[in-house]
């Protein structure tokens, strides 16, 4: 079986804000919500 392909891939730099926000939390962490806005010259941006 072929194995799928990467459902999202991180920066260092957003990798590092992952793990900050997850060490800062006071409840367990169970995902990441990450939104896409509109914007730009490619009309698209990721939010976490």
């Amino acid at each position: 079986m072929k194995p799928l392909p990467k459902a999202i891939t991180l920066t260092d730099r957003a990798a590092e804000r992952v793990k900050a926000l997850i060490a800062k939390s006071d409840k367990p962490i169970v995902g990441m919500r990450v939104g896409v806005k509109a914007t730009g010259c490619s009309g698209m941006s990721y939010l976490m």
